[in-house]
Formats: structure tokens, sequence, C-alpha cells
């Protein structure tokens, strides 16, 4: 099963430095947001009416999820700050801004 395949990859290391960088809230929609937040095992995110779940890095970018199949990938602007992640799902990709 591909969760089994994802649990046998080598875990990559990201610097806490980084992954405090990617807290924040994401607005996808106006009804639809995700808060990731740094906590001591990881990093976590909740969409909007769901529960909070860990994610999992497969690079110092993107992240994968064990529960349902999908990945969060963060993305910079030119001056180096997270702008934004896109949420893909389903075969969907999802951005959103980062708000705050």
């Amino acid at each position: 099963d591909q969760y089994a395949l994802k649990e046998l990859k080598k875990p990559v290391i990201v610097d806490e430095s980084i992954l405090k960088e990617y807290a924040g809230t994401y607005e996808i929609s106006p009804s639809f947001t995700i808060t990731v937040t740094h906590e001591p095992d990881g990093l976590h995110i909740q969409a909007t009416r769901q529960p909070k779940v860990n994610i999992y890095p497969e690079t110092n970018s993107k992240f994968y999820l064990k529960i349902v199949e999908g990945r969060i990938e963060f993305e910079r602007n030119a001056a180096n700050q997270v702008e934004r992640l896109v949420l893909h799902q389903n075969g969907a990709l999802m951005p959103g801004k980062k708000v705050k």
C-alpha cells in the first residue's frame, strides 16, 4: 500500500527555522483555510472543519499526509518569504495565500 511505502522512505530532516517560517494561516477560499502550526514533533495542519493532523517532509518545502492521500507544498516569493501553500489532493491543486 502506498502509505507503507512512504514509511520506508528515509526521513528528511528540515531545519527548525524553516519549519517555523511555514506556520500561519493560508486561505484556499474565503470559507476554507489551512492553519499550519509548528510544534515540538513537527508541522501540523488543520483545515476548516477538519481535525489537526501531522504532515511529514519529503523535501524542505514539500510535505505529505499519512491519513489521507495528499501533499502540501510551500512556495516563496522573490524576497524568499513564504507566500503560499499548494494543497495537492484528489488530482486537484488548491493554492492558498498566506494571510497571517
